[in-house]
């Protein structure tokens, strides 16, 4: 029974990367700085999300105003 025949390619991926960086350094800063855009872009796109979809529902709070007694 075979799970899977690609096993090796994220520690391939890896290794890859940490080549291309030690060659590279500057590489090191552009995938931080995508990563750091594509974590914003996220929250705005899931904030505006949230915003859109959340309706004119009124917020409602009671108050008890015999506590404590």
């Amino acid at each position: 029974m075979r799970t899977s025949t690609m096993w090796w390619i994220p520690g391939a991926a890896l290794l890859f990367f940490g080549f291309m960086i030690a060659v590279f350094p500057e590489l090191l800063a552009l995938m931080v700085a995508s990563a750091f855009m594509f974590i914003g872009g996220g929250y705005l796109l899931a904030g505006w999300t949230i915003q859109r979809n959340r309706g004119n529902t009124p917020i409602r709070v009671y108050v008890d105003r015999n506590w404590p007694r």
